[in-house]
Formats: C-alpha cells, structure tokens, sequence
C-alpha cells in the first residue's frame, strides 16, 4: 500500500477508535483507576486530549517540544499535559476530546503523505507515521479506559499495521543501554497481517527496517512469530509475555529463539 492509501485508511482508524474511546469516558466512572495503571480515567481522557493537540500542531508543522522520549522525561511531560486540561465533567471531556480530534483530522489530511514530521527528541516520522503513532494512543488508553469500566474494547486487527507503522522509526530511540550493552544479534519480526521488520542490533544499537530490506530476509538468529494486537499489547505492558506464550499467540524460531524470551526487555518504550 502506498503512503497516500495508508495516511487516508490510518487517519479512518483514529476516526473509528477516538469515537469509541470518547463514548467509554462519556459513561465510566472518571475516578476510577484501571489495573496496573497511575491515571485515572479521567487523566486518561485529559491526557488524550493534549496529546491530540500536539499532534494536531505537527501536523500543520510545527516541532515538538519535546527533547527526550526516556520513560522518565515522557512522565513528567505527560503529566504536564494532563494538568493542562482543566474539565472535570465527563459530558465536557467527551466534548473536548471530539473537537481536537476533528481538528487533527483536518490538519493531517491536509499535510502530503511524504513531508517530513518533527516528532519528539528529533525524530522525524512521515504524515502516516504519526497518524499511525497517534492511532496507537488511542488503541492503547482505550483499552485502559475500558479496563477501568469493565468495558470490552476488541481490537480491529486492521488497525495495528498502522500503529505498528508509526511505532518502527521509533524503535531505536527505545533501546534500553543496559539490557542491550554489547549485544549482537539480528532479529525477525513476523506479525502476520502486520508485516515483518528486521531488528538488527549492532553492539547494542539498532537498525530497524523491512525484512526484505535490511537483511535481505535472512538468516535472522531469532524469528519472533506473534499475533499482531497480541504483540502490542505484550509490547506496551498490557498482556504478560508469559500469557502470550501460554495461549499460542506469540513464540520464536530460529537458531536461537531463547533470544526471542529477552527481545522486549532490550527497550524501555516510554
């Protein structure tokens, strides 16, 4: 699919999911905590809200503040963000949160598929990249909200290359200089639906690209074969690593696939 296609099905998606998680915070308690979680529900609405209007502002081309993307770093400036946002009234928040949403829905439609993104600590994204990345906040603290609630919330399984698209330029930024010093491997990423992308470290850095691309496509000492929605989740601290395993929903191959039990641990995602 090519990027013009994936920017008008991404920004669908972020359509579709925003709606849906706006509707969940118009009738979950706001004070309630989902498991695992520090944020209320009603932070999760606030914290959707100010990221929409920053991606809506890089969108129409500006840069990020944001000079660092540790966990750390992002804490502080999400937390920032939620103070921000004053409405305590669920009817207010849903509004709010479906008018910065329309608006960055313009903003992104309007921008070419192929300009460059000034994303945090200097990353640059293309247009369908940072739908994908906004996408995936939406999918991800849905989720959260639904927990909350004792909601469902079923994951389309044609939304997550779009997020996945949006997380991979990403991916290097993420390494955690501990878990990964001095490490040497080259991986496959194969998520069905999603695609596959190659993951080489290289003494501890990284290179991320299509599996066709960045090795050709092989030989990879560690394949990582996953459901895609089940990869994010695991990816994204949702679903435990071991729950995955235990239900067939992700595994490895390869020469070595005991690789494949410490790949996540080698990233601290914020």
């Amino acid at each position: 699919m090519e990027a013009t296609a994936i920017q008008h099905d991404a920004l669908a998606a972020v359509e579709t999911v925003a709606e849906r998680a706006a509707a969940l915070v118009g009738v979950v308690d706001l004070a309630a905590v989902p498991p695992g979680l520090r944020w209320s529900v009603r932070d999760l609405a606030a914290h959707l809200i100010s990221a929409t209007a920053l991606y809506t502002e890089l969108a129409a081309g500006a840069s990020s503040p944001l000079a660092s993307i540790t966990p750390e770093s992002l804490a502080v400036f999400n937390d920032e963000g939620i103070a921000d946002v004053a409405d305590t009234d669920p009817e207010q928040l849903v509004k709010a949160l479906r008018d910065v949403v329309g608006r960055f829905l313009d903003a992104a439609a309007r921008r070419p598929a192929g300009e460059p993104v000034n994303w945090h600590a200097g990353i640059v994204l293309d247009t369908p990249q940072l739908v994908g990345a906004l996408l995936a906040e939406y999918v991800i603290h849905g989720l959260d909200i639904a927990a909350a609630g004792g909601a469902p919330w079923p994951i389309d399984p044609r939304h997550v290359p779009f997020v996945l698209y949006g997380y991979a330029p990403v991916l290097p930024a993420c390494v955690d200089p501990v878990t990964s010093a001095g490490h040497t491997a080259t991986y496959a990423l194969d998520l069905g639906t999603a695609g596959r992308l190659a993951v080489r470290f290289d003494d501890g850095t990284v290179a991320v690209g299509p599996a066709d691309g960045i090795d050709g496509d092989g030989p990879y000492d560690c394949t990582i074969v996953a459901d895609p929605a089940t990869y994010l989740l695991v990816s994204t601290g949702r679903m435990a690593q071991s729950t995955a395993i235990a239900l067939g929903l992700l595994g490895a191959t390869g020469e070595h696939p005991e690789l494949g039990l410490t790949f996540g641990a080698r990233f601290r995602y914020p």
